[in-house]
């Protein structure tokens, strides 16, 4: 079999632009690392009407970043190779679907229904937009009249889950390819009960046990090949509540606490390793 070259192969690094606007250097960082490898690589911004969309046409290998499944959906990628493929996205920018998905596959999660007013009997809960991230969108509600306050429009895109105390530390596995990159401990900042990093929670690097490591890595065998994080609690015997999976998932915590990590040079690298293989299985008669 001929040896597969990468050589002026097109690829493209997908954000929002207002996910970009935050993430410049880290989305330039990974274009920079493909063209060190002799990739022709592009920035695409979705929501930018002066964005140029010509690179779509023959792109073989998508970074996608927008958390937008209708991108991947609207143009025909059969045979590119998606970094995360459609499952994961779908999964991940749904929080409700995250909760389907990991009681199907038995993994302990948060109980999640959709709001529905109505059936809220007891509190504290919190309620949550199903594409929040980083903790917009969150809110800890005590009693019905806090309900009434909430810019609810339309209950099916809102999710409904019980105030768990644990939650108020939470931990991060980064997914790369199947391995557990790093992790890291979030702990919410004073009265504030969300540990997300853009809500000034404190992080520092966590070391998994081993039964928790073999249980992410379950988590991610089954969810699939990309590079995303699983966010969980761990409860009083120490098992893994799975909370979310973040497909798009931000490094500036990891990076903060492992100032030696080049991770878009991590991540080009294992890319482009398994691009390989997809570009050697699409040459087998």
């Amino acid at each position: 079999m001929a040896k597969i070259k990468l050589k002026n192969r097109k690829a493209l690094v997908v954000y929002n632009k207002t996910d970009f606007d935050k993430n410049k250097h880290f989305a330039q960082a990974l274009v920079d690392e493909l063209n060190k490898k002799k990739l022709v690589g592009h920035i695409l911004l979705l929501d930018d009407e002066t964005a140029d969309h010509k690179h779509i046409k023959n792109v073989e290998l998508i970074i996608n970043r927008s958390r937008r499944i209708d991108f991947l959906t609207k143009h025909n990628f059969l045979n590119s190779f998606l970094i995360n493929p459609q499952n994961i996205v779908l999964v991940a920018n749904d929080k409700y679907e995250t909760y389907r998905w990991l009681k199907q596959h038995k993994f302990l999660t948060v109980d999640t229904t959709i709001f529905d007013p109505k059936k809220i009997k007891t509190f504290p809960i919190v309620i949550k937009k199903r594409d929040s991230h980083g903790g917009e969108d969150v809110h800890l509600i005590q009693n019905a009249e806090e309900i009434k306050q909430l810019p609810i429009q339309n209950p099916n895109e809102w999710i409904v889950q019980p105030f768990l105390s644990i939650g108020k530390v939470e931990y991060r596995a980064y997914i790369l390819f199947g391995k557990v990159l790093k992790t890291i401990r979030r702990t919410a900042s004073g009265d504030d009960f969300r540990a997300n990093y853009s809500q000034n929670a404190a992080v520092d690097l966590f070391k998994l046990k081993w039964y928790m490591k073999h249980k992410i890595k379950r988590i991610a065998k089954k969810l699939g090949h990309g590079y995303y994080a699983i966010d969980f609690f761990l409860n009083k015997y120490n098992r893994i509540v799975v909370n979310e999976i973040e497909d798009a998932a931000g490094a500036r915590a990891l990076t903060k606490m492992c100032p030696d990590l080049n991770l878009p040079r991590v991540i080009i690298k294992s890319s482009l390793t398994h691009f390989k293989h997809h570009l050697k299985r699409q040459m087998i008669p």
